[in-house]
């Protein structure tokens, strides 16, 4: 976790302090030293996991951490450090190919292992793909490797109700990332006559399969908006039918106050002698 900690600052802020120890409110020195460079931040994060790799359990369980676990951490920063120092030649670092044979090699020993096969699952009639993340149980899927088994009566919850609403959305560029396929051939999007102008059905025409299970299209959103509109309405007359309630409680309440008072004013204002003749 420390690896994966240090490059998620690596990618915010490239060059980052490392620490090999842990820090002391005392160690005043190392607690303001300046930021190590990235070439040494990088490898201290690769040799962390080559040493997870080789010294941890070789087993299977899609909620505790095994080699494959971290085989595919290293293949995930690998990958990434790989690609960005390619196509980034501004920080002068011409070694990306040296990361990108480590994803390789660390994919392929997953592989090799037999342990996962792609999903054919579904949930709820969607396709597998779709399935993957509308699914409230993957620990017994064929895909996973690591997963987090929230359990509301554990205690154990998300946040993705937060991360996933209508405040945030996907970008035109990921939209733009996948492929069209024609005649059996694949070719970026971007090759399309006139994708600028596509309105925004038409871009999920002849495309990756996977991208309509990813976006809305706007028939979904109108139905989705036409729901909330609804249960909107709904509330309203909730609403309505509570203050009603509320309403008629008070005044039969104050009914019977109101009869209790004057049974009293009676009692007080009537002689001894006819009050048992009174009641």
């Amino acid at each position: 976790f420390r690896a994966i900690l240090y490059y998620s600052k690596v990618k915010d802020y490239s060059d980052v302090p490392w620490y090999s120890c842990d820090l002391q409110t005392t160690d005043i020195d190392l607690l303001y030293k300046p930021q190590d460079p990235r070439t040494l931040v990088v490898d201290s994060i690769m040799a962390d996991l080559d040493y997870a790799v080789h010294n941890m359990k070789d087993s299977y369980s899609t909620t505790v951490i095994y080699r494959n676990v971290a085989l595919a951490i290293q293949a995930r920063i690998a990958l990434h450090e790989g690609t960005f120092r390619k196509y980034h030649p501004e920080l002068n670092l011409a070694d990306g190919d040296r990361f990108l044979e480590i994803a390789v090699e660390a994919c392929q020993k997953i592989i090799q292992s037999g342990t996962y096969s792609l999903s054919e699952k579904t949930v709820n009639d969607l396709p597998p793909y779709q399935s993957l993340f509308c699914s409230t149980e993957l620990t017994q899927n064929p895909e996973m490797i690591l997963v987090g088994d929230y359990d509301k009566a554990l205690g154990r919850m998300h946040n993705a109700q937060a991360q996933f609403d209508y405040n945030t959305g996907l970008s035109r560029d990921l939209m733009e990332d996948y492929l069209v396929v024609e005649n059996g051939q694949t070719k970026p999007f971007h090759e399309i006559t006139g994708y600028e102008i596509k309105t925004y059905n038409e871009v999920f025409n002849n495309r990756d399969p996977r991208m309509e299970q990813t976006f809305m299209k706007e028939k979904k959103v109108i139905d989705y908006t036409r729901t909330y509109r609804r249960i909107e309405a709904d509330k309203k007359k909730c609403i309505l039918y509570i203050v009603i309630l509320l309403l008629l409680g008070f005044l039969l309440m104050w009914t019977q106050i109101d009869d209790l008072t004057r049974w009293i004013l009676f009692y007080k204002r009537t002689p001894k002698e006819n009050k048992c003749q009174s009641l």
